[in-house]
Parts: structure tokens; sequence; C-alpha cells
């Protein structure tokens, strides 16, 4: 799908969402379902010590970390969804904060970032010489 214009550049932030190790795949669906169509799944360790987390009784230090970019509007009323659907509001299920995005590199990376255009073979950067 392919545009001959740029989108009209909208205030963006990256959504940073940490979970439980298995969470993620579920998180990255119901964003999608919410029009936030760019995320990426990373594991992630949790960092407390171990005497704090022995002191917290906490075991499991394995995350998935889910970063997604979306317009600055969605993100108040996806993160009053997401402390439901992800009961974020009981201790030790995660935790989910925005970081205001200065600037998008390009306007293809735009395109593709607010869900615009599919990233193809074609797109895999060249080899310099």
């Amino acid at each position: 799908m392919e545009h001959s214009t740029c989108p009209v550049p909208k205030k963006m932030k990256l959504l940073i969402t940490i979970l439980n190790k298995d969470d993620g795949e579920e998180m990255v669906a119901f964003y999608r379902d919410h029009g936030i169509t760019f995320n990426m799944i990373a594991p992630a360790h949790g960092a407390a010590g171990l005497e704090i987390m022995d002191y917290l009784g906490l075991t499991d230090t394995e995350k998935d970390m889910v970063l997604s970019v979306a317009d600055e509007d969605k993100i108040r009323d996806i993160l009053t969804k997401i402390k439901e659907v992800m009961d974020l509001e009981r201790p030790n299920t995660g935790i989910a904060f925005t970081v205001p995005l200065a600037g998008i590199s390009g306007p293809k990376a735009l395109r593709y970032v607010c869900g615009y255009e599919e990233r193809s073979d074609r797109d895999e950067p060249r080899e310099r010489v």
C-alpha cells in the first residue's frame, strides 16, 4: 500500500509496557485492536536486587517489554483500558508509561510507524561498498 504524500505529523509517544513473561502477545493483540499498529516485544528482566526481590516476595524476574508508538490523542484512553484488561492495578502484574517522541526519521518511517505502510523486503538496508 503506497502513499505519495506523508500523513500530517501528529504528536507521537513511545508507549512502554512491561509485563510478566508471555503476556506480551496478548498486549500487542489488544493494542492492534485499538489502532496501535507498531508494536515490538522484547525479553526483559526485573531490575531489583535479590534482597529486595526476596523481601517483596517476587520470584520471577523474566518480563516481556512491549514497545509501541501511538498518537498522543489515543494514549490516555489506552492507558485507562489496559489497567482494566491487564489488571495493572494489582501488584506484580506490570507497568505502562509513555515517553514523548521529538521526531521520526523520515516520511516513509512515519508512514510505517503510523500504520499507513507495511514493510517489505525491498525496504531492507542496502550493503555499502
